[in-house]
């Protein structure tokens, strides 16, 4: 990984600072919908499925009509299972 490479850190310490940072930033303004989008996706690019939903769905609750928390949502479902209503979020995403 490029970031362990640069830095010198292991992975599990730049989670670490990931996570640390990603709750820094919804606990300074829990109302920013770009900022749940990139927490969200972070935690969907880790694997941690349920966080992702919860911060993507609040994305999209907080600013419906940004595309990639509807398509990132749409994915975070299908990759749970939910296929029908992932895809139906992924094509809204791509309308818009």
């Amino acid at each position: 990984d490029i970031y362990a490479q640069t830095t010198g850190q292991t992975i599990d310490t730049l989670e670490t600072w990931a996570r640390t940072y990603a709750a820094r930033a919804i606990a300074a303004d829990d109302g920013d919908s770009y900022t749940h989008h990139m927490v969200g996706t972070a935690f969907q690019c880790t694997g941690d499925l349920e966080k992702a939903k919860h911060h993507l769905e609040k994305a999209v609750t907080l600013n419906p009509f940004y595309p990639s928390s509807l398509i990132n949502l749409g994915n975070t479902l299908c990759y749970l299972g939910l296929h029908q209503k992932g895809w139906e979020l992924i094509q809204k995403g791509t309308r818009l």
